[in-house]
This record gives C-alpha cells, structure tokens and sequence, in this order.
C-alpha cells in the first residue's frame, strides 16, 4: 500500500510541475487582458472627453461664426447707411458750394454794377454841378447887361463855360425846341465871334437877351432840382 501512495504522489508531483507554465501563461493572459482593459477604458474615457470637447466647442465654434455672420451683416448695413449718408452730404455739399459760388458771382456783379452806377452818378453829379456853375456865372455875367454891359471877352469866357460844362445836352429836356435852338446859336457865335456885333442879341444899342437869360435861368432851376433829387 506504501508504495502504492508514494506511486500515486509521484504522479501527482509529475502533473503539477507540468500545469505551471500552462498557469502561467494564464495568469500572464489574464494580467494582460485586464492591462488591456484598463487601456481601453482609459481610451473611451479619453474619446469621450475630446467627443465632449469637439461637441462644445463645435457649438461655441458655430455660435461665434453665427455671431459673426450677424456682425458681418449687421457691419454691412451700418456701411450701406454710412456711405448713402456720406453720398447725401456730399451732395448737399456740391449743392451748397455750387450757391455760394453763385451768391459770390451775383454778389460780385451786383458791386460792379454798384461801383459803376456810382461812378456814373458821381460823373453826373460832377456834370449837374458844373453847369449849375457854368449857367450861374453866364446869369451874373449877362444880368449886368442893362446896368453895365460885360465885356466882349466876358460874355466869350461864358460860352465857352457853358459849352465845356454840357448844359446843351444836360437841360436838353427841359427847354422847348425854339429856346435850345437859340442858346445854341448864342454859344457858337459867342464862341466864334471877334466882335459883338456877331453875337444874337448884342447886334444893336437895345440888344434882345432876355431870352438867352431866361433859358439858361430855367436850366440852372432844373439843374439844381435833378441834384438834389440825386443827392
């Protein structure tokens, strides 16, 4: 019986030495699949982490495109305003330029026109003061035909007054046609005669002057009336 037990132990002992590298090689497996595990738990924790991560920030990402599409759009219509805004003052500025450079142009005629209507004025002014004096200086001169006749250089001096001072044309509206055709002829033979005989109404001891003296009276009346007025 001994030998047999020590039979059986033997085949025993022979059994186990040979299931240990077999258990091995399991406990080996079995390390292996659970590290393997462990990675691949670890790998889904990460795949959900960054499918977590490209979830958010694909949304965050879309609201900022969304956001600045809106921005984009809204920058746009701001532009559009400003720019038919800026096209509306640079109208209105082209408009007003345009006004005032016609307010100057108008502004700039109407002093022209001022200066020569003042101009023109002050020549007539000068002309209507000049044949006040010439016909004033004629009236003194022939007033003392009846008290003491003027001399012959006098009464020259006076023609030649009133012919430089205008009087025929400055009072030819104011005279009738008979008088100016009489003062006309007295101032040409006043000025072209070399003695009184040639003058109208001087031929005679009772010479006819009144009505040279009437006529240039009548002129000096006018003459100062259209002055004042002037003035």
């Amino acid at each position: 019986g001994l030998v047999l037990l020590a039979a059986f132990g033997t085949v025993a002992a022979a059994e186990a030495s040979k299931e240990r590298p077999v258990m091995k090689v399991v406990r080996l497996l079995q390390d292996m699949s659970k590290e393997l595990q462990r990675d691949l738990d670890d790998d889904k924790a990460v795949h959900e982490q960054l499918a977590c991560w490209c979830k958010t920030n694909d949304r965050e990402k879309t609201a900022a495109i969304e956001a600045g599409d809106q921005k984009v759009t809204a920058l746009e219509a701001l532009l559009g305003e400003a720019k038919a805004k800026m096209d509306e003052l640079k109208t209105k500025r082209d408009e007003t330029l345009d006004e005032v450079n016609r307010d100057e142009a108008a502004l700039q005629e109407a002093s022209t026109l001022r200066m020569k209507d003042n101009n023109v004025f002050h020549a007539e002014e000068m002309n209507l003061v000049e044949a006040v004096k010439a016909c004033d200086q004629a009236l003194t001169v022939l007033g003392k035909h009846n008290i003491a006749p003027p001399g012959f250089a006098q009464v020259r001096a006076v023609a030649e007054h009133l012919q430089r001072a205008q009087v025929m044309e400055l009072g030819r509206h104011s005279v009738s046609a008979s008088d100016m055709l009489a003062l006309r002829t007295f101032l040409m033979k006043a000025q072209g005669a070399t003695s009184f005989l040639a003058i109208p109404g001087y031929q005679s001891h009772a010479p006819q002057s009144g009505q040279i003296f009437g006529v240039l009276g009548q002129m000096k009346e006018d003459f100062e009336k259209d002055l004042s007025e002037a003035q």
